[in-house]
């Protein structure tokens, strides 16, 4: 039987497969085999992208279960420096992730500048430090800047771990319970 519904319902885009490979408008159509030069250029953009390794497959067209397939197969084998593509990707998400701890680092304490409109014109700028940001940075580092999660029993006590079961009254005669021995 002919589906009624029209030529490109959303649910018909969604069940076909899609290739990857390069388009002009930048996405992906043929698969991307994963050469170690190519593992050298995810190395670098997953380091200077804040460690997302989605963005890093897709701006190199890889897909990313290549890529993991590819850590998991080679994790015994030396790529660079001794090391595996496992480790060396880990360094990489580490590189990134301090990308970020910078940024946020800079935007607490230079600011970021903002416009100032008036009729709709810009007129100025002002700086606009993040003292939220700040707060990030500081709870990473210090451990009295932490919210603290602490839980106890009645007076700061220990917690009653203690199960107690409640059962109806049911006006049964207990001689017709067996008890265990």
């Amino acid at each position: 039987m002919k589906s009624k519904r029209k030529p490109g319902y959303a649910a018909d885009r969604h069940t076909k497969r899609y290739p990857k490979s390069k388009r002009a408008d930048g996405g992906c159509r043929l698969p991307t085999p994963v050469t170690p030069e190519l593992i050298e250029k995810f190395l670098e953009v997953v380091a200077n992208n804040g460690g997302v390794v989605q963005d890093a497959a897709n701006q190199l067209c890889i897909s990313r279960t290549e890529l993991y397939k590819t850590r998991r197969e080679t994790k015994d084998q030396e790529f660079r420096d001794g090391k595996s593509f496992a480790v060396l990707w880990e360094e990489a998400v580490d590189q990134g992730v301090d990308v970020i701890e910078d940024e946020a680092r800079r935007r607490g304490l230079d600011g970021t500048e903002e416009p100032i409109y008036y009729k709709g014109k810009i007129v100025g700028h002002v700086k606009k430090k993040s003292d939220f940001c700040l707060g990030i940075v500081l709870r990473a580092y210090r451990k009295q800047f932490r919210e603290k999660h602490e839980i106890s029993g009645p007076d700061g006590g220990p917690i009653n771990t203690g199960v107690v079961v409640y059962l109806p009254d049911n006006k049964r005669d207990n001689k017709r319970c067996k008890k265990a021995d």
